[in-house]
């Protein structure tokens, strides 16, 4: 959805979330991560976490969607070595997964 909103990274960037649907969105994100085991303490710190995460995303992907395919695979090849190889993927969805699973699962195992 965010991709498809024009500037919705710089929105909510600039923006706190009164609106009744985005205070509706937060609300049923703490519960998530209230009943995933976060301690209220630390409920706007994960929260916070994830948010800046799916914003940093998708300001990527945007990045990536507005530049040619040659650049992208140019970076790529001035990243990488024979010890060091970096790959890439058109596959953003399941990059954006495995990002989010690594946060969850951090989440998850951190007794606070």
């Amino acid at each position: 959805m965010l991709l498809k909103t024009r500037d919705s990274v710089k929105i909510f960037e600039d923006s706190i979330p009164t609106t009744p649907r985005r205070v509706e969105i937060v609300k049923e994100q703490a519960i998530t991560l209230l009943e995933m085991g976060i301690a209220p303490k630390n409920l706007m710190t994960a929260a916070n976490l994830l948010n800046n995460y799916v914003r940093s995303f998708v300001a990527d992907e945007l990045r990536i969607m507005n530049r040619p395919s040659e650049d992208m695979q140019s970076f790529i090849k001035m990243l990488s070595s024979d010890d060091y190889p970096f790959y890439y993927s058109n596959d953003s969805e399941s990059q954006f997964l495995y990002g989010l699973k690594v946060l969850i699962s951090g989440l998850e195992t951190i007794d606070d």
